[in-house]
């Protein structure tokens, strides 16, 4: 007879721990987070590669509470480097904590570790309302204060934040996530607790309705896939689409369904080709192959905002070839980067910088303070910190009393991409526009289509610098 082994007791405390918690709790278990070390009011430097001596004994005055000491240094680190947003949320909130008075504390979650162009580009969006706001006294008199944290994209990272903020008082609102997958994370935390967030940058459809705590300023996949299939089909008569896509990215998922729903309905017809830049055994140049030999006469492609090499391979694989379309996820300055290849790629975006840029206008304005162009994830931010301010102005500055405030029919701000209104379901009303990588005097920028798009396209000259 046999001797059955028992197993060690570490196996079965093992076993039992995962058939009694979900995913999120096991994470938690095998990967602890200090989330102190992600979050920063000034305290600690998160964008470590835009630092410099003012900037670190700014941060050494701000954590022994010597405000006036660290709004002197942020400031002269503002004066070496005015592009600074994490400087100038830190100044900001030196000096509003300078004033003795309770500040209205409000959280914004960027992916720093993950995606630190994207991070910034956000993150200038809200540094952008809190000056603003201060320097003409606040809410009502009392000012307004930012708190930093890191999430990296990350589902789980964004749960555990947004169970830290919603058991965090002071938190009025939060900002964020970046990504869809985030956003959807974090979204029911914060409705459970009552938390407002707002999210200006994720496009999923699924997010809408998650409920009446949850908004965003950005448009829909729907609103914008709608937009982009119009000018495909309509304007480039185009007739037979393919598409490559980020399968392991939710919104490049929600974004394909919705533009094969409003090409289809349109008229236009898609190559039966699964094409997945995630994919392990991906060959972009067999994909440009295929989709050609196939009677493609366009081409869709997008990659997750963190992974966008994955879109540069097809694009260097067509040569020209194909038309190339894209969604909001593209328009990056690290695209710019590699304008040459993307030349003519048109996408659908938010919001697009105006050139020239108008006095006076949000533009103008941003250009101004940062001495340099934003793109749409900075307005689409100041919009949802706008809508934050304007909403507590109205309430009486509670976490309920925004929400309240927000859902009213009588309410609108003023925002960079036009006026701030939410539908019942916290969705904005906006909408989208078209941007083409164009040369304008010599640099590569986005910029609105001009003429329709023929195939095969001629290949781009080499300029030498972009539009940052």
């Amino acid at each position: 007879m046999k001797t059955i082994r028992r197993l060690p007791p570490i196996v079965y405390v093992a076993v039992a721990s995962i058939l009694s918690f979900g995913g999120y709790q096991l994470w938690q278990i095998f990967h602890p987070t200090n989330l102190t070390d992600r979050s920063s009011s000034g305290e600690r430097i998160l964008i470590a590669p835009v630092n410099s001596n003012e900037k670190t004994e700014g941060i050494k005055s701000f954590a022994k509470g010597d405000y006036q000491s660290a709004i002197q240094h942020f400031q002269v680190a503002l004066n070496s480097n005015p592009n600074d947003p994490e400087a100038r949320i830190y100044l900001n909130n030196s000096i509003a904590r300078s004033s003795g008075k309770k500040n209205s504390k409000i959280a914004i979650v960027i992916p720093i570790g993950s995606n630190i162009n994207v991070a910034q580009e956000i993150l200038r969006g809200v540094a952008h309302v809190e000056t603003d706001t201060n320097k003409r006294g606040g809410i009502n008199g009392i000012p307004i204060e930012v708190e930093i944290l890191d999430d990296e994209n990350n589902p789980n990272l964004a749960r555990e934040i947004a169970d830290k903020l919603s058991k965090d008082p002071d938190i009025l609102a939060v900002i964020g996530s970046n990504t869809s997958d985030a956003s959807l994370a974090a979204a029911p935390i914060y409705q459970r607790a009552g938390v407002v967030m707002i999210t200006p940058t994720s496009m999923g459809d699924n997010l809408s309705g998650i409920g009446n705590y949850i908004f965003r300023t950005v448009p829909t996949s729907q609103a914008l896939a709608h937009t982009l299939a119009d000018r495909i089909y309509t304007v480039d008569r185009h007739r037979k689409l393919a598409l490559c896509i980020d399968t392991k990215a939710s919104d490049n998922i929600s974004f394909k369904d919705e533009i094969i729903s409003e090409f289809s309905r349109l008229g236009g017809k898609l190559v039966n080709f699964n094409c997945d830049v995630a994919a392990s055994d991906f060959n972009p140049s067999q994909a440009i192959d295929t989709v050609i030999s196939n009677g493609g006469d366009a081409l869709f492609v997008s990659s997750h905002v963190d992974r966008p090499k994955l879109a540069l391979q097809v694009a260097q694989a067509n040569h020209s070839r194909l038309p190339l379309y894209s969604s909001p996820s593209l328009n990056t300055f690290n695209t710019l980067d590699a304008a040459y290849d993307f030349a003519g790629l048109t996408l659908v975006t938010p919001w697009l910088n105006p050139i020239p840029t108008p006095s006076g206008s949000f533009s103008d304005r941003a250009q101004k303070l940062w001495r340099a162009s934003v793109n749409w994830r900075t307005a689409l931010t100041y919009d949802a910190a706008s809508a934050i301010v304007t909403g507590l102005k109205k309430s009486n500055g509670t976490r309920a009393g925004l929400q309240q405030a927000l859902h009213s029919s009588n309410f609108s701000a003023v925002g960079a991409a036009g006026e701030i209104k939410f539908q019942s379901n916290g969705d904005r009303e906006i909408v989208p526009t078209l941007a083409q990588i164009q040369q304008v005097n010599g640099k590569w920028v986005f910029a609105s289509p001009t003429q329709p798009i023929a195939t095969p396209m001629t290949s781009p000259t080499q300029p030498t610098t972009t539009e940052r």
